[in-house]
């Protein structure tokens, strides 16, 4: 959604969309299943709520503030029926007959503020599985500081790349070496 945002400079807080778009921007196929992935991976962002702890940094008071809110407001999905009664009502207005969804207040003026780390998306998407994934988010942030870093494999695999703790180091080590 974020790139979806950016790709329209993020210019509104309510972003409108199809699930077709949204399905070749991830690269997945264009299936049922991809669809309804898709519909309940929308639903649950609506429910998700962070809560901060003096963990939210406000630019604008240049502070850590205590923050709770959801990353969504609103996500609507219009069916093929809906989108059928809206083209008759809203001749020659693309966006009617598209779904939408919109960010929160918050979180929007946080990405207007600069608060987003860049990510080289179609690299992102090219990496196999979610280790290797979840380990380009957690060394891209870091080598922004320095070029070399040391972890302890157990506390690297289990604790930033989701790996369990039941594996052995042998275990660990076959499992991040792809």
């Amino acid at each position: 959604l974020i790139q979806l945002t950016s790709s329209e400079g993020f210019s509104a807080k309510k972003v409108h969309f199809t699930l077709y778009q949204l399905i070749q921007l991830l690269g997945w196929r264009d299936d049922g299943r991809s669809y309804k992935r898709l519909m309940e991976s929308l639903k649950r962002w609506v429910g998700v709520t962070l809560e901060y702890d003096r963990a939210w940094w406000a630019k604008e008071e240049r502070s850590w503030e205590s923050e709770n809110f959801h990353i969504l407001e609103e996500v609507t999905i219009v069916d093929r029926s809906r989108r059928e009664r809206r083209k008759a009502a809203y001749p020659g207005d693309a966006n009617a007959v598209k779904s939408y969804f919109v960010w929160n207040e918050k979180v929007f003026n946080s990405f207007l503020a600069g608060n987003l780390k860049q990510l080289n998306f179609e690299f992102f998407k090219s990496l196999d599985g979610s280790i290797a994934k979840r380990m380009f988010r957690f060394l891209d942030k870091r080598f922004y500081h320095k070029a070399r870093w040391e972890f302890d494999l157990r506390a690297f695999a289990c604790e930033k790349c989701g790996l369990s703790k039941n594996y052995s180091n042998s275990e660990l080590k076959r499992k991040l070496l792809p």
